[in-house]
Formats: C-alpha cells, sequence, structure tokens
C-alpha cells in the first residue's frame, strides 16, 4: 500500500528548469475540452461533468465528504477501514464479483482515503460507462461488510500499521502533524492505531457508512468522453434509492499558530537521517495558496531549486531536499523535507535555517522567479494529463476549496508576482512558529560535521539539466 501521506497537494515535482515558454504551449484547453460543471441533482448528490472527448475513455469518481477527521476517539481508522471493506461485496455482488465485472468491461477500480475525505475511483472505456457506474454505486452505497471478509481486512490493515511503523517517512509524518495539530484531528494517523482498529465492532462500522455516506455528503466526478446532460440523467437514476437525510456537521477546529518551536527525535533501525520541518501554512480556498505553491517550487522542487543548489549541490550535505505546500480542508504546512548521512545532521539543521532566514531577506532574481512559476505551473499540468488524474485532481480541490479554484489554478498561478514570493517568505517562514521531526539512526558511530559557511543572499545561478514527471503518490485500495 502506497502512503497517502500529503494528499493531493504534497505530490513532489522532480524536474528542473522549465521555461514559461514550454509551459505556456500547455495552458489552454484543447478544442474539444469545456470546463467543468457542477450540479446538485434532485436527490441531493453533487455532480461534477467535465467533458473531454479526446480519447474515448471515462473515469468516474464518487467523493464522500467522510475522512478521519471525522471519526470519534472510540472508531479512528473506520473511514479507511470502510474503504477496504467496500470492495469485498454487496447484497447483490459476492466477494470478488465487482473486480470481475469490472475487469470484463476493462475498467479499473481503486480508491484512497484522506483525513478529508474518501474517494473510489473507476476508469474505463467510454461505451461502458453506464455500467461502470452502476457497479460503483452499488459498491459504496451497499456494502454488505461481511463479517469473515471484516475480520480478514481487519487483519490486513493491522499489518498496514506494522508496516508504517518501520518506514522513516511515515513515522517522520506523524511526529509533524503530532507537533503542528495539538487541536486539530490531522494530528491523528487516517489509517488509525494497532488498538483502534482491535477495538472497532461491525456495528460502529455500518453505523458509520449509514450516516456519512449519504447525498448531502456525495459528489460524483465524471470527466471523458460524455455529455453532461446524459451523465446527470444516469447517476440521478444510479443514486435514486439513496436515503437522504443530514449528516452530522462537521466540528470547526480554528488550529492556532505555534507560538513556539517545536520538536520530535527518534531513533530508528536506519542508515540515514531524516529532517523534516514544518511551517504553519493555508488552506487551498486561502488568498495566498497560489503564491504559497510557487514558494515551494521556487525553494525545493527540481535541481534549479534554491535549496537544493545550496544545501546539494553547493554544500554537499544532503542526499535529497524537497519542498511542499500541503493545503487540505483546514490549515496546512509548508514542508520542507531531506535526507542526508548522519553526520551532517546537526549541519543540516543550522544551514537550513539560516538559508531559511536570508531567504526573507531577499529579493527573487527575474529567471529564479519565472522558474518556479513555470514548475509550478508544470507540476500542475503533469498532475492532471489523463482523465483519472484530472478526476482526481477535481475532486480534491473541490473537497478542500471549491471547484472554482481547479477551474482558474493556472490562471491564478500566472497571476502570482515575485512581490507575492517576498511577502509570503516573510509571513510564513517564521522560526518561532515551526515544527521539526528527525529520524536518526539508533548507532550512531560518527563524527558530527560542524556548519562552517555563511547562507547565500544573492541571486544564485544552478545548473540546467533536463526534466522528468512528478512523482505522484497514491493509497490502494486493496
Amino acid at each position: 500500500m502506497k502512503l497517502l501521506l500529503l494528499l493531493l497537494f504534497c505530490t513532489i515535482f522532480a524536474g528542473t528548469m522549465v521555461e514559461a515558454s514550454w509551459a505556456s504551449k500547455y495552458t489552454s484547453r484543447a478544442p474539444t475540452e469545456a470546463s467543468p460543471q457542477k450540479r446538485v441533482l434532485p436527490g441531493g448528490v453533487s455532480l461534477i461533468v467535465h467533458e473531454d472527448h479526446t480519447d474515448e475513455l471515462v473515469a468516474v469518481h464518487i467523493w464522500i465528504a467522510a475522512g478521519s477527521r471525522d471519526e470519534t476517539d472510540d472508531i479512528r481508522g473506520t473511514s479507511h477501514f470502510i474503504e477496504h471493506l467496500v470492495f469485498k461485496g454487496t447484497a447483490a455482488r459476492g466477494p470478488g464479483q465487482i473486480d470481475r465485472e469490472l475487469d470484463a468491461l476493462g475498467a479499473e477500480n481503486n480508491a484512497l482515503t484522506s483525513y478529508d475525505f474518501t474517494a473510489y475511483t473507476v476508469i474505463g472505456p467510454s461505451s461502458a460507462f453506464s455500467a461502470m457506474l452502476e457497479v460503483q454505486v452499488d459498491m459504496v452505497l451497499n456494502p454488505a461488510f461481511d463479517p469473515i471478509e471484516l475480520e480478514k481486512e481487519r487483519e490486513i490493515i493491522l499489518e498496514e500499521i506494522r508496516q508504517e511503523e518501520d518506514i522513516p517517512q511515515s513515522v517522520q509524518w506523524d511526529m509533524l502533524t503530532d507537533m503542528a495539530y495539538p487541536n486539530h484531528p490531522y494530528r491523528l494517523p487516517i489509517i488509525g492505531t494497532v488498538a483502534s482498529i482491535k477495538e472497532i465492532p461491525r456495528k460502529s462500522i455500518v453505523e458509520y457508512h449509514r450516516t456519512m455516506y449519504v447525498p448531502a455528503n456525495i459528489t460524483v466526478v465524471v470527466t471523458g468522453d460524455v455529455r453532461e446532460d446524459a451523465v446527470a440523467k444516469e447517476v440521478e437514476k444510479a443514486f435514486s434509492q439513496c436515503v437522504s437525510f443530514a449528516p452530522p456537521s462537521r466540528k470547526v477546529v480554528l488550529e492556532m499558530s505555534n507560538q513556539n518551536q517545536r520538536r520530535q527525535a527518534k531513533e530508528m533501525d536506519v542508515t540515514r537521517s531524516y529532517l523534516a520541518l514544518g511551517y504553519p501554512g493555508v488552506s487551498a480556498s486561502e488568498r495566498d495558496f497560489f503564491a504559497l505553491e510557487v514558494a515551494a517550487a521556487f525553494l525545493g522542487q527540481g535541481p534549479g531549486s534554491y535549496l537544493v543548489h545550496r544545501l546539494k549541490d553547493e554544500l554537499a550535505l544532503v542526499d535529497s531536499i524537497e519542498c511542499q505546500n500541503w493545503a487540505p480542508r483546514s490549515r496546512g504546512l509548508i514542508i520542507i523535507e531531506a535526507v542526508m548521512p548522519p553526520e551532517n545532521l546537526e549541519a543540516v539543521e543550522m544551514a537550513l535555517i539560516r538559508e531559511l532566514e536570508a531567504v526573507k531577506s531577499m529579493t527573487p532574481g527575474e529567471n529564479e522567479f519565472k522558474r518556479a512559476r513555470a514548475v509550478a505551473l508544470a507540476h500542475h499540468l503533469f498532475q492532471t494529463e489523463t482523465y483519472d488524474q484530472k478526476a482526481e485532481m477535481i475532486g480534491a480541490l473541490d473537497n478542500a476549496a471549491s471547484l472554482q479554484v481547479f477551474d482558474k489554478y493556472n490562471d491564478h498561478l500566472r497571476s502570482v508576482t515575485s512581490a507575492d514570493l517576498e511577502r509570503v517568505f516573510k509571513k510564513y517562514l517564521t522560526l518561532d512558529n515551526d515544527s521539526i521531526a528527525i529520524i536518526k539512526p539508533a548507532k550512531a558511530g560518527f563524527e558530527p560535521v560542524k556548519a562552517g559557511f555563511e547562507p547565500a543572499i544573492t541571486d544564485f545561478k544552478p545548473a540546467k539539466s533536463g526534466s522528468k514527471p512528478p512523482e505522484t503518490g497514491g493509497e490502494e485500495s486493496r
């Protein structure tokens, strides 16, 4: 199971210098592609359709506004547990039949669970849209929660938790969110804990599904070779038996700034050291979201970025370093992650703090700013290349903010200025607000390297090299 640690907004762009002229070639929609349209159907289900007739394919995603943030302490991990269980059969379809039917249609399905949502996805030939939709809706609305299958999945999830405890990046993420969100459910693992998964009874899972999987919480996203009006009729019919009542209102938790630096360190059976630094950021619906997307690209996305140039290329302190702007439904994080030889840990931490302080007094050079903005734009383009990726991005941004954020994404990125970068660097990179999570080897056996350098506060001239597509992550359903 791949870890969905940073939702859709934390995908790391591994590319380098992207010329603005290259990016502009791909910012206009193809003649066959229209803006996505959203409506609320008579039964209460929301529908977003994005027509694109380039290929004879269609992606159908069902998004449920129910994630780990909606769980109480006694049922931690239930959203993810249900994600596993819906694939195990319904009243009309036994275990394995869902996969067999979709495979016979030439379709592929998957699912993911996050803090804010659970999503079920299927992609296949547009000629099979009606059949795919019927299977998908039956699976999501009518899971059997067979007791035998439930206990099998309980053991699988417990093993997933144990495996994550051996992955340094996973442990580090839990440490970081624990510090950054002391009063918010984002501090708790999506997958639950060994204790909670062992104790969740079937009746609680059934009740959570009955309460949360209701029309007001459901958004269907359809992208590809379809017609909006025809899709609306099919989706309305497919959900006609779904009982409509108001789901529980989500608690609004205002996560205050840390007010002081927080730090956690842990030893593991690893050979490298891992450092993650998080600053309080914004949600995807806030004004500074797009400026922080460009700021993250400037700081640590690709070989041409500032921190990669300084800490990796010039100072040779790290194996890798990257920056991400995680912007979920509630306040997010600006995250910088580095991997290094253990003896360099102290020097890297000192260097990172110095460089970030220097950035706050820096005026980005025109070339470096244009590069960062082009990288942020290319990042988004790479993430929406296929119908399936596009449906995922639409669903995620609609859940975290609004459909308009997706529709105007490129325009908002292009409107970011160098002055915006200077402003958000000063506003968000605040030392007394950061959280630092460190993983280091259990056995040292080395002499720490001392940092003896000054930060670069002038324009830098990174070497040029070829770019490559971003690395993406998603949580597989089985």
